[in-house]
């Protein structure tokens, strides 16, 4: 599979020479693999196991290239932060500029320091130092990141030009996470029906569906609680075929809700889907016509019913006479609760009277037109 060189480069000055190994030892890590939404990163960290050199600052860094190899079908935009309070950020560097090239074989990325430094870094004896993370965006999260040392074009050095006797430790080289083609969300009468797809699966242990419900802020984002867990779907596994599937949350109350999946494959590592908005309304048992308000009114008054399933309703107004003065709707009405205005400016002060007619219910009600 093609692959692509990412080298982080720590240049001193213009160019170094190559001096004959003095003994100069390091051990160099790959920690921390990780997928959060579309990106994935991975930490560097790095351990001195012997004195460097007796001259300048014995215990830091010179021009220094570290190099991995990745998928390049996998990941893309590699972009690198240095840690804080590591031996890199504990250097004066204003004049730092950071560039990527791009070609057909590896991606550089360059750090240029003022000339007059004269060393990169200081590193402690025998412990280990988080020195930098390199995060990328997800380009298929169909298949593995394959993210490794690259032993071969990796290359230390003392501030003496002393090249460092490097050992490699640990990989990046994880499955991606879980690609969902679809994620839905849909409410029925106080239950939550979350529907989503995959493409294809790798190593994919399950969903957790987490929870997130709105306070009693008008901003959903800025007033929600924390996230909770109210439920799992076991995933399939290895998959080269789109999967289905669906889960039902029995437990909200009535309110505006936020869901995400938390896939989790079978090693632990875990990324984080979209999110899904949903409202859930109490919806009525029974069918109900509500006095109308205000009543009594001029010109104007509401009226509300309640219908407990989707039915054809007819909601009309009559006179003293029983002679129908409106007919304010006739046709298909969803199950729920429901409101009417009805606007009396052409009518003459009296008694009148609503009816709601439907298979299943009627009833009638008066009310009071005053001007």
């Amino acid at each position: 599979m093609k692959r692509l060189l990412f080298l982080i480069t720590m240049i001193l000055t213009g160019g170094f020479s190559i001096n004959e190994i003095n003994g100069a030892t390091l051990n160099a890590y790959i920690e921390n693999a990780s997928i959060n939404g579309g990106k994935y990163s991975f930490d560097v960290y790095f351990e001195r196991t012997d004195t460097w050199g007796p001259v300048y600052s014995p215990n830091a860094f010179g021009s220094s290239t570290a190099t991995f190899s990745f998928n390049v079908n996998a990941l893309t935009n590699p972009d690198l932060s240095i840690t804080s309070g590591g031996p890199l950020d504990n250097v004066n560097y204003p004049n730092i500029a950071l560039f990527l090239y791009v070609n057909t074989k590896n991606v550089l990325v360059d750090f240029g320091f003022a000339l007059n430094q004269i060393a990169i870094g200081q590193l402690p004896l025998n412990t280990k130092v988080k020195t930098f993370t390199v995060s990328f965006d997800i380009v298929n999260p169909d298949i593995s990141s394959e993210l490794g040392w690259d032993p071969e074009n990796t290359f230390f050095f003392t501030v003496n030009d002393d090249q460092i006797t490097t050992t490699f430790f640990g990989s990046g080289n994880i499955l991606l996470p879980i690609e969902l083609s679809s994620f839905t969300a849909s409410s029925s009468n106080k239950k939550v029906n979350l529907i989503w797809q995959t493409k294809t699966e790798v190593n994919n242990y399950g969903f957790e569906v987490e929870r997130k419900s709105q306070s009693q802020t008008t901003s959903l984002r800025e007033g929600a609680l924390d996230w909770e867990k109210v439920g799992f779907v076991a995933g399939s596994g290895n998959s080269n075929s789109a999967k289905d599937y669906k889960f039902t949350d029995n437990t909200a109350a009535e309110g505006l809700y936020v869901y995400r999946l938390k896939q989790v494959d079978n090693d632990g590592t875990f990324s984080l889907s979209k999110e899904v908005e949903v409202e859930i309304k109490v919806m009525p048992v029974v069918y109900a016509l509500e006095q109308n308000y205000p009543n009594p009114f001029n010109p104007g008054t509401t009226i509300k019913f309640s219908l407990p399933e989707k039915t054809n309703i007819k909601l009309s107004v009559y006179n003293a006479l029983g002679e129908m003065v409106k007919e304010l709707y006739n046709g298909e009405k969803s199950e729920g609760f429901h409101e009417v205005k009805f606007d009396a400016s052409g009518l003459s002060s009296g008694m009148y009277f609503y009816k709601i007619e439907s298979e299943a219910f009627t009833s009638t009600k008066k009310m009071l037109l005053v001007k």
